[in-house]
């Protein structure tokens, strides 16, 4: 007997081993997942996420289940799932279609995966904050030293451009923009120098990246947490300070003989306003473009499934045209998980608004970087909340967590 409980210990422990071995690999390759380019692959991210996500999940098979079948949210991406399956399939396998797929698979196993692992874990907080240095310390050695640093690890990376920022281990500066922006909803998860990391995640974003799209996804995430966490008084004098400094750096910016794309992009606003960064800003005019083909074809379609394999520079939109009505799904279930980053209720409902229409520029809703901060979200919310977190007050949620023995 004592030898078979022995067995039994030892058993245990390594598969207690493996699994936080695969954890550590699965949340390394959520937050890079442009590194180790798979040959004959022409995408910028990269699967190694998704895959360690489904073996983290064939390993907690049974709490995995448990999740799905306990929680609205994820029930429902499991049926939005099987209905992305069906259409891939009568859209015919296409390179095109398998690469739409790969987005919808790994909203539902990234969310899942996350949540698991930090309801079996923990957060692993210094784990998160090695690898935002390592983040850090490649944009930095790129910025000091030589643009190229590592670019031969990353998938398809556009870094020649000496007008624009660093790439880090993106793809391309507006991908470390946007990299940044889900490293802030880590960062303010930190019990130990958050202050500190959340600047330096910042600084990443804004300086290194010189990126006007991670500039305003980064903008939307201050404000959100100053609304968040501020008082009042607090909030009015930072958004003086905040529109000072932003009315000077315009009138810098417009009289600059910088080559940076921010200049040139600030300079255009000030010369024609919106209208003249449409006409003579090609990516910005791309890009709303690219939002209206996408409503426009998915509402004129009656939200039915138009099908996948058409590249569609929308994230939510992409998603919207091809599952149409079963796209809604996935987009409250992404939305919502972002704004449990927050605590109050109207800041919650507010950056469920703005995460939507950010969400419908040209990013990838199957970036494991967003789909890892939503399932961390739903797993470190309030017990049993989940589903109804967004629209309870807070009174509620004290009565609730009252009632339920929850401290």
């Amino acid at each position: 007997m004592a030898l078979s409980g022995l067995r039994e210990r030892r058993v245990a422990g390594t598969y207690d081993l493996l699994t936080r071995a695969v954890g550590f690999l699965f949340i390394f390759f959520c937050m890079c997942p442009f590194l180790f380019p798979i040959p004959g692959l022409p995408s910028n991210l990269q699967m190694y996420g998704l895959l360690f996500g489904v073996v983290f999940l064939a390993l907690n098979a049974f709490r995995a289940a448990r999740a799905v079948l306990d929680n609205v949210a994820f029930s429902a991406l499991l049926v939005t799932l099987f209905a992305a399956l069906i259409i891939a399939v009568s859209s015919g396998l296409t390179l095109g279609a398998f690469r739409a797929l790969f987005n919808h698979i790994s909203i539902f196993v990234v969310i899942i995966a996350a949540y698991v692992l930090v309801k079996q874990y923990g957060f692993d907080e210094r784990f998160i904050k090695a690898v935002i240095l390592v983040w850090f310390a490649v944009a930095l050695v790129q910025i000091v030293f030589f643009r190229g640093f590592l670019a031969e690890f990353i998938g398809s990376p556009n870094w020649s451009s000496s007008s624009r920022g660093v790439i880090g281990l993106a793809s391309e500066p507006s991908f470390l923009g946007i990299s940044c922006f889900y490293f802030l909803h880590l960062a303010d998860k930190f019990r130990t120098n958050r202050a500190l990391f959340l600047a330096l995640v910042s600084f990443m974003g804004v300086v290194l990246a010189q990126s006007a799209m991670g500039i305003i996804f980064i903008a939307a995430f201050w404000v959100m947490l100053v609304f968040d966490r501020c008082q009042a008084s607090t909030i009015l004098i930072l958004g003086f300070v905040s529109i000072l400094f932003v009315a000077l750096f315009f009138v810098w910016a417009s009289s600059s003989d910088s080559s940076s794309r921010i200049v040139s992009i600030v300079a255009t606003f000030m010369d024609g306003g919106f209208e003249g960064l449409y006409l003579q800003d090609e990516s910005i005019r791309n890009r709303f473009n690219s939002i209206v083909r996408a409503l426009s074809s998915s509402f004129g379609n009656y939200l039915f499934p138009l099908g996948m394999g058409a590249r569609i520079g929308s994230g939510y939109g992409g998603i919207l045209c091809e599952l149409g009505i079963f796209a809604v799904v996935e987009m409250v279930v992404v939305s919502l998980g972002m704004a449990l980053q927050f605590k109050k209720q109207w800041v919650r409902v507010l950056y469920f608004v703005v995460i939507t229409g950010l969400l419908f520029s040209n990013t990838q809703i199957g970036n494991p970087q967003l789909l890892l901060v939503v399932g961390m979200n739903y797993a470190l919310s309030p017990h049993r909340l989940e589903r109804a977190v967004l629209f309870r007050s807070p009174r509620g949620v004290r009565r609730m967590l009252e009632t339920e023995g929850v401290e």
